[in-house]
């Protein structure tokens, strides 16, 4: 079948588009315009892209996320290449379909992963980002908070969404023009609903979920919780009187603005006392990061995309 080569991109870079009109690589496009649709506004080139400001995930969000998906997302994700899954940057989401899992695989450049699965007749691919430039006006517009867009595109559905802070899209490709599911755009939305499984990467998961873990802990206890990075490798946090060191997976460091910063959540309402600070976590020899900060009183944590 076509789809299994002719949707590798592994060493392209590729850019989702906020209204779901097309994506942009260095090689062919992934989407195709559909000739009978009217004129997309010309493209601005890679490098202006990449020039953009990145959006911010909501790392609390993606967190509650994963605990309402419990191990879902990890069984559906027991066959993708787990080195690829750690090294992704933000929450990953699958659909609640094993057998559309099964013989998926992913592809990931650290803010932007893309998953492929075959299909009898077709294909789906799903990807996210936070990297996101204004396109021209879509061809569909859902009501709903997650800014859902559908296109129509020469061979498929295209569909995309916002959660966590992160552009999702979910694309359904048939072999066949009158392939039902292609016709109209009901299976790529039911594709979209069966979209909820969370997966995060190892480091990723490991800190995020770390540093919600003390923030909220400071009112759940009513006591003093802390976040404190010891070395380019480990960290300690303090909840409810108990310190626990971790040490973070291998070829991976932690670094911090200040540097060796400390959180302090105060209670009973788990406001931040301490210095606002920003955490950098990276694999060694690696330019990808993932940048979490914290913001406001409260202290919330999300991500900058880099």
């Amino acid at each position: 079948m076509r789809y299994g080569s002719g949707w590798a991109v592994a060493g392209l870079v590729t850019v989702s588009l906020v209204a779901g009109a097309a994506w942009i690589s260095t090689g062919e496009a992934q989407t195709r315009q559909d000739p009978g649709a009217a004129a997309a506004p010309p493209r601005p080139s890679i490098t202006a892209l990449v020039a953009r400001p990145r959006g911010a995930v909501d790392w609390q969000a993606a967190v509650g996320g994963l605990r309402q998906s419990a191990n879902v997302g990890e069984s559906l994700a027991a066959n993708l290449n787990r080195e690829q899954v750690d090294k992704t940057a933000v929450p990953i989401l699958l659909p609640r379909d094993p057998k559309l899992t099964a013989g998926a695989r992913i592809y990931s450049f650290g803010d932007y992963y893309t998953i492929t699965a075959d299909t009898l007749g077709g294909g789906v691919s799903l990807s996210g980002t936070t990297t996101t430039v204004p396109a021209g006006k879509p061809l569909k517009v859902e009501s709903g908070p997650e800014m859902l867009t559908v296109q129509r595109t020469v061979d498929g559905q295209l569909a995309s969404f916002v959660r966590f802070g992160v552009l999702y899209t979910v694309e359904i490709r048939c072999d066949a023009a009158g392939d039902p599911r292609c016709v109209d755009d009901n299976y790529v939305l039911g594709l979209v609903g069966k979209t909820t499984a969370v997966v995060m990467g190892k480091a990723a998961r490991q800190v995020a979920g770390d540093l919600e873990r003390v923030r909220s802990g400071a009112m759940r206890y009513n006591t003093e919780a802390t976040f404190e990075i010891i070395s380019a490798t480990s960290y300690r946090m303090t909840v409810n009187g108990v310190a626990q060191t971790i040490t973070l997976p291998a070829s991976t460091q932690i670094t911090s603005t200040p540097a060796n910063a400390t959180l302090t959540y105060s209670a009973p309402y788990s406001e931040l006392t301490s210095a606002q600070a920003s955490i950098v976590v990276k694999r060694t020899g690696s330019t990808k990061q993932t940048i979490l900060r914290t913001v406001g009183v409260t202290g919330k944590v999300i991500q900058d995309g880099s």
